[in-house]
């Protein structure tokens, strides 16, 4: 077994933050996922791990994939850590709707480019 926690590890940490999400939310409105206290506890768990995982990422590993909003996702953890009673509904909406779509476009071109070298 290899236990090699290099970038693209936490790559792969990333993408399967990203499907599980993706399991969760799927075919429900926005308004279903925030009327589930359960579930919304469960997502903002996920994307706090998926963000945990970022910070074990080199930075040169970052430089070199600027497209993916580094410091966004750490500070997207950092509201829901800290601030969770208080979070803004439409932040996380925008979150789950379009920018962990983006991101996962982005972690599976990486994945993509990896499998080639």
């Amino acid at each position: 077994m290899n236990n090699n926690k290099d970038d693209i590890y936490y790559i792969k940490q990333i993408k399967i933050e990203l499907d599980i999400i993706e399991d969760y939310i799927n075919g429900l409105s926005f308004n279903e996922i925030s009327n589930d206290t359960i579930l919304c506890d469960a997502i903002m768990f996920r994307l706090i791990q998926l963000s945990e995982h970022t910070t074990n990422i080199s930075n040169d590993f970052k430089e070199t994939n600027k497209q993916i909003e580094w410091i966004q996702i750490k500070g997207f953890r950092n509201i829901v850590v800290h601030d969770y009673g208080t979070v803004d509904l439409d932040i996380v909406k925008q979150t789950l709707f379009y920018s962990l779509p983006e991101l996962k476009k982005e972690i599976n071109n990486i994945l993509l480019i990896d499998r080639k070298i």
